[in-house]
């Protein structure tokens, strides 16, 4: 008699998440925290001069923490619901994980996209770059306002 572990990701595809609502509730916080990052986003943009300085800091580094988690929300409803997204996931950690060193570029070669999830992967690698250039120009142009 041997005992099969499961992962965390297996359980949750035998306990029958694998369905339509998965798909949309995936979808919904997808457009959640997209809608929040393009609200951060335009507030930086608008108030460049008026900027206060804390509230200006918890936008930059919230913008690409939720940015990940809008990607791994997409990873994880790609995993449930079609296949499997990303070769050697144990853990939902893992999957944020990944979202987290796609984002930054890193690619540290741990976990790898298969099928679909490499167009995801390689979207958010894309954002990621015009995100973290747009978010250090801005910075760079409220410090010079501030000490000029």
């Amino acid at each position: 008699m041997s005992i099969e572990i499961l992962s965390e990701i297996e359980l949750l595809k035998v306990s029958g998440f694998s369905s339509i609502l998965t798909i949309i509730i995936g979808f919904l916080f997808f457009l959640i925290f997209v809608i929040l990052v393009i609200c951060s986003i335009s507030y930086l943009v608008r108030n460049r001069d008026s900027a206060d300085m804390r509230r200006y800091l918890l936008i930059v580094f919230a913008t690409p923490f939720l940015t990940s988690l809008a990607f791994s929300m997409v990873y994880l409803t790609t995993e449930l619901a079609i296949a499997s997204c990303i070769d050697g996931v144990r853990v939902l950690g893992d999957i944020f994980y990944f979202s987290v060193v796609t984002i930054t570029t890193l690619g540290y070669g741990d976990l790898k996209p298969i099928g679909t999830c490499r167009f995801i992967a390689a979207s958010e690698a894309y954002i990621g770059y015009m995100l973290f250039s747009l978010m250090a120009a801005s910075f760079y142009s409220t410090i010079r306002r501030l000490v000029v």
